[in-house]
């Protein structure tokens, strides 16, 4: 895949929980990643790799831990809606805010 920030799915495996040998929910993970990085590069504001990080390893940490978090929610809860549970907006997390100094705002 073309993943801006992992070459293997081995850290995602770690952080979802997943052990090394299990690979059928390869595709979906791949999935997860890219759509995370997309949605870390719209929260800041520019691109994961370019102008301002040239390399995967040039990316804070803090923006590579909001993608597994992400990740890890996306795989841990595959449904949009729980069953059973009022609807309501999401506040704001600890994990939105590992985004924040690296933001642009335009």
């Amino acid at each position: 895949m073309n993943s801006a920030l992992f070459d293997d799915l081995a850290t995602v495996r770690l952080q979802c929980r997943i052990d090394a040998d299990l690979t059928d929910d390869d595709p979906l993970l791949w999935l997860y990643v890219l759509a995370a990085e997309g949605l870390a590069a719209h929260e800041i504001g520019r691109p994961l790799l370019g102008e301002v990080w040239k390399t995967a390893a040039d990316v804070p940490e803090s923006v590579r831990h909001w993608v597994l978090l992400r990740v890890a929610t996306a795989y841990a809860q595959r449904e949009a809606v729980a069953s059973g549970q009022p609807l309501q907006a999401m506040p704001r997390t600890f994990v939105d805010g590992l985004l924040d100094p690296w933001r642009v705002y335009r």
